[in-house]
């Protein structure tokens, strides 16, 4: 009876201490449960607060990638309503390079560390336009290691992107004009300088002239002169020529100059020649294949003229009288500095053949 008494109450003890074990345990999970309902009901509280009372744009991603929460603002800026995009892949709604960027969970930094900052990313709004934002987010990880959860801010950079890339283009444009004003005020210098090159030709050769005719009056003013036209103007031929009075359409040569030699005066008509087109316009000019345009006029083959510059000689009441002519056997500049001479001289060689005519 003892030993059954002892067993009895050995019994009771063991029973006692097994449902003191189960109570224990029972409570801890009570306990666990209750602080897991307790941080489920705080989670909803602060996503309700993430959806409704934040003013940025924010959102959060499950562990799948896709979206189970996002700010107002965030629909505001991208133009959507929460049902049509909570449980979408956040990367739809990214452009394609940017989703590159962004794999589920929505860095790929992240990944690595937990914490991505400032990733500058392009979301497609629902009218289809672009939003630039800066992205930052971090991920929750499970005791496995895996991510259940990413917290992201995104930060609206679209304006400031647009005012970045306005001013980028104002300052090419800036720079382009400098530019071109840069190459206008070098083509002037040249330009300028050019022509004070030819104004200082132009002195030069009409000094030149000047002291070599000077003295000299009739025949051998006009010798002198078309030979030294020809020669400081780098001409092959030069040559004076009156029209006959006698017989209309023919000119008769009062000087002629040929590679700096004088030649015999001699008469041809002005029919299919340049200058023909002289006494018409005054003035012509034909840098090069002067003889193929005037296939007519055979003297201009025999010569081998390749260019022409002519000029119209008027007498004191401005009745022409006859032609200042010169002549190259390869193509000539178009610069003014030669046609200027020829209309310098013009004047002093028609004063000097209307006074041989008195």
């Amino acid at each position: 009876m003892q030993y059954l008494t002892i067993i009895l109450t050995l019994s009771s003890v063991a029973f006692a201490l097994v449902a003191l074990v189960l109570w224990q345990k029972y409570q801890s999970e009570r306990t666990a449960r209750e602080s897991t309902e307790q941080e489920s009901e705080k989670f909803r509280d602060w996503l309700d607060l993430v959806q409704t009372k934040t003013p940025v744009m924010i959102h959060v991603i499950d562990g799948n990638g896709c979206l189970i929460a996002v700010s107002d603002e965030w629909l505001a800026k991208l133009g959507y309503k929460r049902q049509e995009v909570i449980g979408q892949p956040f990367t739809a709604f990214l452009v394609e390079e940017s989703s590159r960027q962004c794999p589920g969970d929505g860095c790929q930094e992240g990944f690595c560390t937990g914490l991505c900052k400032e990733i500058s990313l392009q979301l497609v709004k629902r009218d289809r336009q672009r939003l630039d934002v800066l992205f930052s987010a971090v991920t929750e990880r499970d005791p496995d290691g895996e991510i259940f959860r990413s917290f992201a801010i995104l930060t609206d950079i679209t304006v400031q992107k647009q005012t970045t890339v306005d001013l980028k283009q104002a300052q090419d444009e800036l720079e382009e004009r400098v530019r071109n004003r840069t190459l206008a005020l070098d083509e002037a210098y040249e330009h300028l300088a050019l022509e004070m090159k030819e104004r200082k030709r132009a002195e030069i050769i009409l000094h030149t002239i000047a002291e070599g005719v000077s003295g000299t009056t009739g025949v051998a003013f006009f010798t002198s002169l078309v030979q030294y036209l020809s020669k400081v103007l780098d001409m092959d031929h030069a040559m004076i020529g009156i029209f006959d009075e006698q017989e209309e359409g023919k000119v008769q040569t009062v000087a002629v100059s040929s590679y700096g030699r004088s030649q015999e005066n001699f008469s041809y008509d002005l029919a299919g020649t340049p200058c023909d087109k002289v006494t018409r316009q005054g003035m012509c000019l034909y840098p090069k294949n002067v003889a193929q345009l005037f296939p007519e006029d055979s003297m201009l083959l025999s010569m081998g003229v390749e260019s022409y510059i002519g000029t119209l000689l008027n007498d004191s009441s401005g009745t022409p009288i006859g032609l200042l002519i010169v002549m190259g056997s390869s193509p000539v500049e178009t610069s003014g500095t030669v046609t200027s001479m020829l209309q310098i001289f013009a004047s002093r060689v028609a004063a000097e053949l209307e006074r041989l005519k008195q």
